[in-house]
């Protein structure tokens, strides 16, 4: 006879057991922020419902002085960048959580169920539809004649963007335990980067999805799944020749496109998106702290 509910309280026990033996982190206390200037409110307006109770990235696309943004329960809207007014609004009646992709006068949005959906940026009508494996979490990226698409089971789908079929499949095993998120791949000169829940990085050809380089930014330490977890959601970010990769529970690394040579590296837990500018690196840490990298160094300049 099976209890249900005695497995259920073992594996809360034993959840509470592993995470009892690591002390509670006490947040740093916020102090007062004196504004320089007032911002001034241009406009606002509510499309949809926005995320609900599920943990989403829903990013809006930015076209021609136009964004396009879309909700949970399935609602797309184009709306007038300097001032807000609702151009045309579509209801997709499909649980979004991917963000809008924009390219090539088609917008891109994804399922929970794995579908991909192509639609007109002059009025929201479907193009085409298309299934991939499971569920995706990332913004759809267009690169031309390809849309590529992470999902939650670690494939990378590169799918015509004029028809919606499947033109090539990159796929390697995932951890047992992972963040929930996905990375974006990046895409320049007909080569696409995408990072993984392994931690690895890998650099395919956009055309023909052949594998030109995998690497492990990062290497699991410690028992438990829960440690061992390296995810890079943060995703590759391209600054000319040179890559930047950050993984959770591992380090940021700085690679040279053209020799594969690493140029530094420095230990930090990150999965959230990385920025950059002329001279730093900027990212937020698991600890909710934002740091500025020297770009050529790594040396850290600031924590705030």
């Amino acid at each position: 006879m099976r209890y249900p509910g005695l497995f259920v309280i073992v594996a809360m026990a034993a959840l509470l057991g592993a995470c009892s033996s690591k002390p509670v982190r006490v947040p740093t206390p916020i102090e007062p922020i004196n504004a320089s200037f007032t911002p001034e409110l241009l406009w606002e307006t509510q499309v949809g419902s926005g995320i609900g109770e599920y943990y989403l990235r829903l990013m809006p696309a930015v076209g021609d002085k136009i964004l396009y943004v879309a909700d949970h329960s399935g609602t797309l809207a184009a709306l007038e960048q300097s001032t807000g007014e609702r151009l045309w609004q579509v209801d997709l009646e499909l649980p979004i959580t991917g963000g809008v992709g924009i390219g090539a006068a088609r917008l891109f949005v994804t399922t929970r169920e794995g579908r991909v959906v192509a639609l007109s940026t002059d009025d929201g009508h479907q193009l085409w539809e298309s299934l991939v494996s499971t569920e995706v979490l990332s913004v759809p990226v267009n690169a031309g004649s390809h849309v590529l698409v992470h999902t939650t089971d670690g494939k990378l789908f590169a799918l015509d963007s004029s028809t919606g079929r499947v033109q090539w499949t990159y796929d390697r095993s995932v951890p047992v335990l992972n963040l929930r998120g996905t990375s974006t791949p990046v895409v320049a000169q007909g080569v696409v980067f995408d990072t993984f829940s392994s931690g690895k990085l890998a650099v395919m050809q956009l055309q023909t999805g052949k594998v030109l380089l995998e690497q492990a930014m990062a290497i699991p330490q410690g028992r438990s799944d829960l440690e061992r977890m390296i995810d890079a959601d943060a995703g590759p970010l391209l600054d000319g020749n040179v890559v930047y990769v950050a993984t959770y529970q591992g380090r940021i690394v700085a690679l040279n496109l053209q020799t594969g040579r690493q140029l530094w590296e420095r230990k930090a837990s990150v999965y959230q998106p990385m920025a950059i500018d002329d001279k730093y690196l900027y990212v937020t840490d698991a600890d909710d702290a934002i740091v500025a990298y020297d770009k050529r160094s790594g040396s850290p300049v600031w924590r705030n």
